[in-house]
């Protein structure tokens, strides 16, 4: 009678040393060590709330899971998604024919890019033309040039993205750009541009913002 083959221990990809693990008994914790014991893998762990364990994987694998990403982590990966958008913004307006060189002054440069992209610039004769810009063109770019101009401002003043926070106005979330306490939400203000036309003129509101951090006041939010 032959001898069943012996059951093969896959080891996940997140349990490696210097991973972040769950344990459903022992709660968050970080991988040492990985390696081979017999017919079975042990992983050693220090648990923040327990301490060291020796866990056989056989037995836990039910029981593990990856670490929710860390504030830190989800912060810099926010960032470099918004360095992402804005490195697209800086090209898109290239193929527009404009420069957008990462200066304070540039931002009256995107207001006049904008301008010749918002919805009431192409009424008119304007449309035998220029085709108005589709919807998920609208909210690809507001994000695009959203997070240019954050960046402007942080090379400005500095500043760092938060999480999606309600907007006033707003049914839904949006990404919070912060400037020496002054919450910013500059994707949803390029929307608006897009959408209504001079009355949400970018260049002047950077202006508001320069005479607020001038001013010195207490947090607060400039749209």
């Amino acid at each position: 009678m032959s001898t069943p083959p012996a059951k093969v221990i896959e080891v996940p990809v997140w349990v490696a040393p210097g991973q972040r693990i769950t344990h459903l008994a022992f709660g968050e914790g970080i991988v040492d060590a990985v390696h081979p014991n017999g017919g079975d893998v042990v992983v050693e762990a220090r648990f923040d709330a327990s301490g060291r364990k020796l866990l056989a994987l056989s037995a836990a694998a039910d029981k593990l899971s990856p670490a929710p990403p860390s504030e830190a982590d989800r912060a810099s990966a926010l960032d470099r998604a918004m360095k992402d958008a804005a490195a697209h913004a800086v090209a898109y307006a290239a193929g527009q024919g404009v420069l957008l060189d990462g200066s304070l002054e540039s931002l009256r440069t995107l207001e006049t890019l904008l301008d010749r992209l918002s919805a009431p610039a192409l009424r008119g004769l304007a449309k035998l033309w220029r085709k108005p810009l589709a919807e998920s063109d609208i909210r690809r770019l507001s994000l695009a040039f959203g997070a240019y101009i954050a960046q402007v401002l942080a090379a400005t003043w500095g500043g760092c993205w938060k999480e999606p926070g309600s907007s006033p106005g707003q049914q839904h979330d949006q990404l919070t750009f912060i400037v020496e306490g002054i919450a910013l939400w500059p994707s949803q203000k390029v929307e608006k541009r897009l959408r209504h036309g001079a009355e949400d003129n970018i260049w002047h509101y950077v202006q508001t913002l320069k005479a607020q951090l001038a001013a010195g006041r207490s947090p607060r939010e400039v749209h």
